[in-house]
């Protein structure tokens, strides 16, 4: 739960106002209300995501919204 928590707030120190994280057994879920995100802005909230979750990319999944 934390981890959730930690990730919202560091995600949103980003820039980003509208961000849900979601996790269930075998992935994290990432929604971010934004029109598109460019591969460096995906690339630093996987960055955010992995270190707070201790997880594998591949277990992420971004949705933008």
């Amino acid at each position: 739960r934390d981890a959730i928590i930690i990730s919202e707030n560091l995600i949103k120190l980003k820039g980003y106002e509208n961000i849900l994280v979601m996790v269930n057994d075998n992935s994290i879920n990432v929604v971010i209300q934004e029109k598109e995100l460019t591969s460096k802005q995906i690339a630093q909230i996987q960055n955010i995501v992995m270190h707070e979750f201790d997880t594998d990319v591949e277990k992420i999944h971004i949705t933008v919204k």
